[in-house]
């Protein structure tokens, strides 16, 4: 998260598998970015829609074992937290990341966080 926040407030973000309530799009709301958030769970983002009524144009339902709803270079950094690790193994290496890479913009930030016992592992390619 250090590294986002080197990136200017109105920059556009997507948090992707965002969950129930939106958390991480709330807050980086607040913080001035422009946030999108999509979720696979209908049900996650109808709660969202019915905690968070302002979000209704934010929060999303899409699936990341399919194309994302975005046209190309559409955002400037994209998150994914506790999230690939649900999705089969090939799937994420054949669907998802090319399709989180194709909405970011070049130049832009791709953050992955996985879930490992009771903490979170991070991973940034200084290089890509």
């Amino acid at each position: 998260m250090a590294r986002l926040a080197q990136l200017a407030p109105g920059t556009t973000g997507l948090d992707a598998g965002c969950g129930a309530g939106a958390r991480d799009v709330r807050r980086l709301l607040r913080r001035g970015y422009d946030m999108t958030g999509i979720d696979a769970v209908n049900e996650a983002v109808r709660l969202t829609h019915k905690l968070c009524p302002d979000l209704r144009r934010r929060v999303f339902t899409a699936d990341l074992r399919e194309p994302l709803p975005f046209g190309d270079e559409s955002f400037d950094f994209a998150l994914c937290v506790s999230v690939l690790q649900h999705i089969d193994q090939d799937v994420t290496y054949q669907a998802t990341l090319p399709e989180l890479i194709r909405v970011l913009r070049p130049g832009g930030v791709l953050l992955l966080a996985f879930k490992r016992g009771s903490g979170t592992a991070s991973i940034y390619d200084h290089h890509y």
